[in-house]
C-alpha cells in the first residue's frame, strides 16, 4: 500500500511543473509567480486538497483546489496524475473530486494501441451505437482489458467512473461487455435483424432482458425471483434463453446453490455452464 506521505511530494512537483508553463494571468492566484509557490499549499494539500481533472476548464489553483485541463499537459504528466490518483485510491483517501474522470486519462492511451479483438468490436459497433453508448462501450472494453491484467485498483476506479459518467445504462453496457455479449451475441443479433436491433438492444440494456447479473447484495431467494421474472419477460419477446452471470467467489457460490435448489424449475445442461477459474467468472445458460 502506498502511504499518503509519499504521494504528497509527487503531487506538489507535478503541479509546479504544470502551472509553471501556464500564463499567470489565467490563474486565480495572479499575484504569485508562475510556479505559484505551491509549497505554501502543502498544508491545504494535506487537508482536503481537491484535484479536479477536466477537458473544458482552464488550469487554475485556488481555495485548496487544483484544476488541470488534460488538453494542456503532456503524456508523461498524465501518467503521473494517474499514478497519484491510483496511489490515493489505495489508501482510501481520494483527493479527486466527483468531476475527475480517470477514463479521460486512460482511454486515449489504450485506444492508441488496443487489443486487436477489442478494436474489431469498436469497429463493428461504431456506426450502430449512438455516440454516448459507443463511448460507454469503449470504457467497458478498457475496464475488461484491465481486469484481464489483474489491475484491480484501476478496475474499481474505472467501474465507478463508468457509473458516474454514463449512469445505470453505462453500468449495464459494462456488464454486457464483461460477459462477452458484444463479442458475438449482439453482433449476431444485429446481423439477423438490423431493423429491430435498436429496440431489442433497448430491452436488453434497460430491462436486462435475457440476462441476470448477480451481485453481492443478492440473496439466493432474490436470485431465484430475478431468474423467474427474466424467464417470463424473455419468453414474451421470443428468445429461448436466459443467461445468469456471476463474478467473484461468493456470487458464484450463490448461483450454484440457487440452480441446485431449483433444478426441477430451471432447465440447465451441464454443457451450458461456463467457468473461468482464472478470473472467477461463472455463467449459466437456462433454456426456456
Amino acid at each position: 500500500m502506498v502511504e499518503k506521505q509519499s504521494v504528497l511530494p509527487k503531487l506538489i512537483t507535478l503541479l509546479k511543473s504544470i502551472f509553471k508553463k501556464t500564463d499567470s494571468n489565467k490563474l486565480t492566484n495572479s499575484k504569485q509567480d508562475n510556479s505559484l509557490n505551491l509549497l505554501s499549499y502543502k498544508k491545504q494539500i494535506t487537508n482536503n486538497f481537491v484535484l479536479q481533472i477536466t477537458k473544458d476548464k482552464p488550469n487554475k489553483i485556488a481555495d485548496a483546489t487544483a484544476i488541470i485541463n488534460l488538453n494542456t499537459i503532456s503524456l508523461a504528466e498524465k501518467e503521473k496524475i494517474k499514478e497519484i490518483i491510483l496511489a490515493e485510491y489505495e489508501t482510501g483517501n481520494l483527493i479527486t473530486d466527483k468531476d475527475t474522470d480517470i477514463l479521460l486519462i486512460s482511454l486515449t492511451e489504450y485506444y492508441n494501441n488496443p487489443d486487436p479483438e477489442d478494436k474489431k468490436i469498436i469497429h463493428f459497433f461504431k456506426d450502430i451505437l449512438n455516440p454516448n453508448d459507443l463511448l460507454a462501450l469503449k470504457s467497458a472494453i478498457y475496464l475488461r482489458a484491465n481486469f484481464k491484467k489483474h489491475k484491480y485498483n484501476e478496475v474499481k476506479l474505472i467501474k465507478e467512473d463508468i457509473k458516474s459518467t454514463f449512469g445505470y445504462r453505462g453500468s449495464q453496457i459494462s456488464n454486457l461487455c464483461s460477459a462477452g455479449y458484444f463479442d458475438d451475441f449482439l453482433k449476431n443479433l444485429y446481423n439477423s435483424d438490423k431493423d429491430k436491433f435498436n429496440s431489442l438492444l433497448e430491452l436488453i440494456v434497460n430491462n436486462e432482458l435475457i440476462t441476470v447479473f448477480v451481485n453481492q447484495n443478492m440473496s439466493i431467494k432474490q436470485i431465484k425471483t430475478e431468474i423467474i421474472d427474466k424467464i417470463s419477460q424473455t419468453k414474451r419477446y421470443g428468445f429461448d434463453t436466459v443467461y445468469v452471470h456471476g463474478l467473484g467467489f461468493n456470487n458464484i457460490e450463490n448461483i450454484k446453490k440457487c440452480i441446485l435448489e431449483n433444478k426441477d424449475s430451471f432447465k440447465v445442461d451441464p454443457q451450458n455452464i461456463f467457468v473461468n477459474k482464472e478470473y472467477h467468472i461463472y455463467m449459466v445458460k437456462i433454456l426456456l
